[in-house]
């Protein structure tokens, strides 16, 4: 992995953005004095959001997955010898500070920007080997994770190809990188989409993620397919030349598709509108 360099936006959008991972150093700004017992115990509240991975000898496809909200005993009966990984989304609901996080990259839409992940690992705990469809930055904040990442970025159909089947997790077999790293506390890292990334505990450790996620493809067509609808009169059909052989000439499938350009491209068709509705049809 490349030296930690200073964050500059122009750089990061023209050379790093969605293209390749980099270290950065960290802002003077990122200072977080964040307890674990308080950020482990958001998950023993009614309405927060967060996941056990526990991976009985460090074997993957024993992975146990387990959904919050969890109850005391099963925080305390967490084992060093069964590696474990808590995750609690909307952490900056409960710690305003982490915002800052969030200013730092005031230039992303803010339909795109996700909420701020902590990350609990006991001693060799981990989430596994995957890959995340949407760009990620990780800041460590206590203990130390070893980190490996592939070179190579995945095509979504090699990233199907490689999973190992769950109903709930995206994990990958085949992992294999050439490299190993550590994210020092003064440093933060960007993944980009589709490049496959592990990170194992060597201790207790507490770190930070940060996602930026744009809507599915098949929900955005989803939207769009309803906003053409409504301006497409009930009683309008396609136009068709005959011909002697009986067969429709490729040109009237054509046709549509210019329909479908002309409309998209009116100037009442907003695509912030049309990715805000997409993010709420998907959840967010």
């Amino acid at each position: 992995m490349n030296q930690s360099i200073d964050f500059e936006k122009s750089h990061f959008i023209k050379n790093i953005w969605n293209k390749k991972a980099q270290l950065y150093r960290r802002p003077d700004n990122w200072n977080f004095d964040l307890d674990l017992n308080e950020i482990s115990s958001i998950t023993l509240e009614e309405e927060s959001i967060s996941r056990l991975i526990k991976i009985p000898d460090n074997n993957l496809h024993n992975l146990e997955y387990t959904q919050g909200p969890f109850n005391e005993e099963e925080l305390t009966s967490l084992s060093p010898n069964i590696p474990w990984s808590i995750m609690v989304q909307n952490l900056e609901q409960y710690l305003p500070d982490l915002n800052v996080i969030k200013d730092k990259f005031n230039f992303i839409p803010e339909d795109l920007r996700e909420d701020i992940m902590g990350v609990i690992c006991g001693p060799n705990g981990s989430t596994g080997p995957h890959i995340d469809q949407y760009s990620v930055f990780i800041i460590p904040i206590s203990g130390k994770k070893t980190w490996s990442l592939e070179s190579k970025i995945n095509s979504v159909e090699e990233f199907n190809n490689r999973l190992i089947p769950h109903d709930d997790l995206k994990i990958l077999r085949n992992f294999k990188s050439n490299t190993t790293f550590t994210i020092g506390l003064d440093e933060f890292l960007y993944i980009p989409p589709g490049l496959a990334h592990h990170a194992v505990s060597d201790e207790l450790s507490l770190s930070l993620s940060y996602g930026v996620k744009t809507p599915r493809v098949q929900i955005i067509l989803d939207v769009l397919y309803t906003k053409v609808i409504e301006r497409i009169h009930e009683d309008e059909r396609l136009k068709v030349s005959l011909n002697k052989d009986g067969i429709l000439n490729f040109k009237e499938i054509n046709e549509v598709s210019r329909l479908l350009e002309v409309l998209l491209n009116q100037n009442n068709m907003n695509i912030d509108e049309v990715i805000k509705e997409a993010r709420l049809w998907e959840g967010y």
